[in-house]
């Protein structure tokens, strides 16, 4: 951490620091409706930024008024700061009522000179230029700062030109840092300004004028990687009844996981794509906010066994139509339409296509009404509630009636009949017979079948079968089932088996890595964002998870519950803040005897909430649910014998423990140190686990070995 300058330097230090500049937006409007709101708002606003400036090392320098100029070692730790900052105070504005704080920041890298603890020189006026450039809950960042963090900050620099700075002489090139909320900043200045600014020197007039002559000609040849980029659409329905919607869902997705096979086509998960179902929005546009050179769309009409489907290829630069195609066929042909159609697209995009992916072999049907029921399944969980969530695991038993052999129903009905198991303990035993019989079902049936295999894996995880289950995973992975590619984690369940290992046996770095690529390819995802910030709490990458907490809240996605955990891991949290988050979540409106209602209820009364959280605990049929929310509500009230005790009739549950949830358990970034009491380490010693460690070496993130014979957590 750099030492905030002090009296005692020597006069006239002189070294390379970042710089940052910050400044409230309008409060000197503020001041004058107000003068008591703007101390207020300046008081709070002075204690968050200090305390994010601290926290990556800088130090403030001074402040003026409502601005502030601070130091720090490095440019990266500066923009990192930025971003932090940035986030909390446009979290805070999304959740609290009254005046928000918007500041702007700007970040300069140069030389100062340090006198009397104060700092001057060049790149502190060029920080404060810098500044004035940026909007509202923005940050600007000097070219030479640009040149340090590019690359490292997972968000995007958008080049501002070269714009004029009062009393500053020389050009500087400013870039903007793409927020999250902040979707619309335009690169501004010429075609040169627009470059990466480092690569200026090292471009040439003949290479632009190259450039510009082949535009063309690539534009109507072979693709550029811009252009094999595709968004799949949600065929509309068009029969009589407008009954048929989910078979116009479904035909959509299968094409999208056909087209996925391309490793050289850019799609866009399926999530996203369907985010605009119903909407009546220029294709373009939709283009544009997808990020994709491409959409297909089209509409499917089903009459008796009769299908019409009409497909089109546009392209969304200017909306051309690049192919269109009517298929006239019988229901019984949907199958071979799919494959039809993504292979007509394929060539369209001069791209090569093997299709055929969901095949008999790889857990397909062709049964035609057992496919419908999946359909109907998905179409049905879709729209939540525990009512939908039984009736989708009804139509997948009637799938599988109709099929036996119909590996992607079974392995979505033990995957909705899991969701179940959380209901209650009766719901729990019940399922749990239910998910061995499919299991053994499937052994005895098709035993080197890959759905057998994932099926397999799911429950040896469930059972604490650590070596069987990463087993059963490599052997699926082996399939063509389980090496499938797919944009959308939810259609590919191997990719749920190795997040739920990894997730088990506390490797959560690995399973972050894999939320960032979900939620790259399905950026408008609420379940990607879900998970993109609950592997990044896990991993103490909190900013992340707090910019991302940010995006998802601008597009509209519900994500509140992984921000009140995180206002109960720290020390000293607002009551205020918490009790808006609580209802945030909808505690206010829950039913009163649920726990969420009870604790928002009694927040502040300490031993009411003790009380609440060891009825819950000792409830004769307890949910999965519910203990995995005692365990993070115990251990936010700093209860860690509470919250133990959760955790472990969780763990020990005799019945079907859910492979979903227990790393969530074990791994969850408690903030009571509850990882490092000895009664954790008993019970990861008893599920097996720390034999399973020493044998792999694959250590969980949070415990390592300590000899031969003992191991530690945190």
């Amino acid at each position: 951490m750099t030492s905030p300058p002090t009296d005692n330097r020597r006069p006239d230090v002189r070294r390379l620091s970042a710089i940052m500049f910050t400044d409230i937006v309008g409060y000197s409007a503020i001041t004058q409706r107000d003068e008591s709101l703007a101390l207020s708002l300046l008081d709070e606003h002075n204690r968050l930024l200090r305390e994010v400036i601290a926290e990556h090392g800088g130090s403030v320098v001074k402040t003026v008024g409502d601005a502030f100029l601070a130091e720090f070692a490095s440019a990266l730790d500066a923009v990192k700061a930025a971003m932090a900052a940035q986030t909390v105070l446009h979290t805070r504005n999304a959740t609290a009522s009254g005046e928000p704080i918007r500041i702007r920041i700007g970040i300069h890298l140069g030389d100062v000179v340090y006198r009397d603890g104060d700092v001057f020189g060049d790149g502190v006026n060029i920080a404060a230029r810098v500044q004035s450039i940026a909007e509202a809950e923005g940050i600007c960042i000097s070219g030479d700062v640009a040149g340090q963090v590019e690359n490292k900050i997972g968000v995007s620099l958008i080049p501002l030109g070269t714009p004029k700075m009062k009393n500053i002489e020389r050009s500087i090139p400013v870039f903007a840092v793409q927020m999250p909320w902040m979707a619309n900043v335009k690169a501004t200045g010429n075609r040169r300004a627009r470059l990466k600014w480092k690569t200026l020197l090292l471009v040439v007039p003949a290479v632009l004028l190259v450039i510009a002559g082949a535009a063309w000609l690539i534009r109507v040849s072979s693709p550029t990687p811009a252009q094999l980029s595709l968004a799949v659409l949600p065929f509309a329905d068009l029969s009589q009844t407008r009954d048929q919607e989910y078979l116009g869902d479904g035909l959509a997705e299968e094409i999208l996981n056909q087209l996925a096979q391309v490793p050289s086509l850019q799609l866009v998960g399926r999530t996203s794509s369907f985010s605009f179902k119903g909407k009546n929005e220029d294709l373009r546009g939709i283009g544009q906010k997808l990020g994709v050179a491409n959409l297909l769309e089209g509409s499917v009409r089903k009459d008796g066994k009769q299908l019409r489907i009409t497909a089109q290829l546009i392209r969304t630069d200017d909306g051309t139509h690049l192919w269109s195609k009517t298929y006239a066929r019988e229901l019984k042909d949907v199958f071979a339409v799919q494959d039809e159609i993504a292979r007509d697209v394929a060539t369209a995009l001069s791209i090569k296509l093997e299709a055929g992916v969901l095949t008999r072999a790889a857990g397909g049907t062709t049964n035609v009404e057992a496919y419908e029921k999946l359909l109907r399944a998905r179409e049905v969980h879709a729209k939540g509630s525990r009512d939908n969530i039984a009736n989708s695991a009804k139509l997948l038993r009637e799938a599988v009636e109709l099929d036996p052999d119909f590996g992607a129903a079974w392995v979505a009905l033990v995957w909705v009949l899991y969701q179940m198991s959380d209901w209650s303990l009766n719901d729990n035993i019940a399922v749990s017979r239910e998910i061995t019989d499919i299991v053994a079902r499937n052994v005895r049936a098709a035993p080197t079948a890959p759905w057998t295999l994932q099926l397999q894996g799911q429950d040896h995880l469930s059972h604490y079968r650590w070596a069987e289950a990463a087993a059963a995973l490599q052997s699926v992975q082996k399939t063509p089932y389980g090496a499938r590619r797919t944009v959308d984690a939810f259609s590919n369940p191997p990719i749920f088996l190795k997040w739920s290992s990894l997730h088990s046996t506390g490797r959560l770095r690995e399973g972050a890595q894999m939320g960032d690529e979900w939620a790259r390819v399905d950026p408008l995802s609420s379940n990607a964002s879900a998970t993109k910030i609950m592997w990044s709490m896990y991993v103490g990458r909190d900013e992340e998870a707090l910019a991302e907490y940010a995006r998802g809240k601008a597009l509209g996605m519900p994500a509140e519950w992984p921000m009140l955990t995180r206002l109960l891991r720290r020390e000293n949290t607002d009551p205020a803040a918490l009790k808006a988050q609580f209802v945030a979540i909808g505690a206010d409106k829950a039913e009163t005897d649920s726990l969420h209602r009870q604790i928002f209820d009694n927040l502040g009364k300490p031993q009411v909430l003790r009380a609440v959280l060891q009825s819950a605990l000792e409830a004769p049929s307890p949910a999965g649910e519910s203990l995995a929310s005692v365990a993070i509500y115990a251990d936010g009230f700093g209860e860690r014998d509470l919250a133990l005790s959760a955790i472990r009739k969780d763990a020990v549950n005799p019945a079907v423990r859910n492979p979903y949830r227990i790393g969530s358990l074990l791994w969850y970034p408690y903030k009571t140190k509850l990882r490092a009491d000895p009664r954790f380490k008993v019970l990861v010693r008893e599920i097996g686990l720390v034999d399973y460690w020493r044998k792999t070496g694959n250590w969980g993130d949070y415990c390592k070995p300590v000899g031969n014979d003992d191991f530690e957590c945190r």
